[in-house]
């Protein structure tokens, strides 16, 4: 992928993102040092490069995007964010929502939140079935079509250079890596980071809130949006994270 060099035409992009979440965002990105939009540009040019690759065409029924539309306005407070965004970008962008007929500001809140969570509190409850433990041993030891040496280096580089190669190449390419991993061994081609699904209400609402947490997906069938009456477990890895991403965000000294 290209790199987008600072002098780069830039445009200012309004967003609306969830409250907390935005606060999370910037927490991080303050206490790495951080230019948040330099990063955040990154990021999102090359998850929208594989969005064709992992949600299949023709993506949404317009009865889905209307209903993803109305699933994230119900996480109030929603935050509007002017994002200072490279041309190549928001054209990445741009052209991956329209292909899969996607909300934009579904897939910049999913982005974010995939952002913020990790192993622990994020994709172990959301794929419980997962051998984790196996698929990253698999990989560590060269059996999987993830070159090794990539892990390595990501541990022992510069902590800089860690950071630069992983999100110019796949923000979430481990992540990828053990899912590729465990379509071979299920044979369940839903698994995709893009199709991994985040259900309507996985975590209680606070009280007064009425938040429906399917608005943080790219994809849908339409019988996921039909059929809102059965009920989805709480997951409660998940309930923690999401309580952190609620707290007010600390200040870095």
């Amino acid at each position: 992928m290209k790199k987008v060099p600072p002098s780069e035409s830039r445009r200012k992009v309004l967003v609306s993102v969830w409250t907390p979440l935005l606060g999370r965002v910037n927490e991080i990105a303050e206490s790495v040092f951080l230019k948040r939009d330099a990063f955040l540009d990154t990021v999102f040019r090359s998850e929208a490069a594989l969005i064709g690759s992992e949600i299949p065409a023709p993506g949404n029924s317009d009865l889905t995007r209307a209903f993803l539309e109305n699933q994230l306005k119900t996480l109030a407070p929603l935050t509007p964010v002017s994002l200072n965004l490279s041309a190549e970008t928001i054209e990445a962008i741009n052209a991956a929502c329209k292909s899969r007929n996607i909300p934009r500001d579904c897939f910049i809140n999913r982005t974010l939140l995939f952002l913020c969570g990790g192993r622990n509190d994020l994709w172990e409850p959301l794929l419980p079935d997962i051998n984790w433990d196996d698929y990253f041993e698999e990989l560590r030891m060269g059996d999987g079509n993830v070159d090794p040496f990539e892990i390595v280096a990501a541990q022992q580089w510069g902590v800089l250079h860690a950071i630069a190669d992983t999100f110019e190449k796949n923000p979430f390419w481990l992540v990828r890596a053990a899912l590729e991993l465990a379509r071979r061994d299920t044979r369940d081609e839903t698994l995709f980071l893009h199709r991994v699904i985040v259900p309507t209400d996985f975590l209680p609402s606070p009280k007064g809130k009425h938040w429906q947490y399917k608005g943080f997906n790219c994809y849908l069938p339409d019988d996921e949006v039909v059929d809102l009456t059965i009920p989805v477990p709480t997951r409660p890895a998940l309930a923690e994270v999401f309580r952190q991403l609620m707290a007010t965000p600390r200040k870095s000294k």
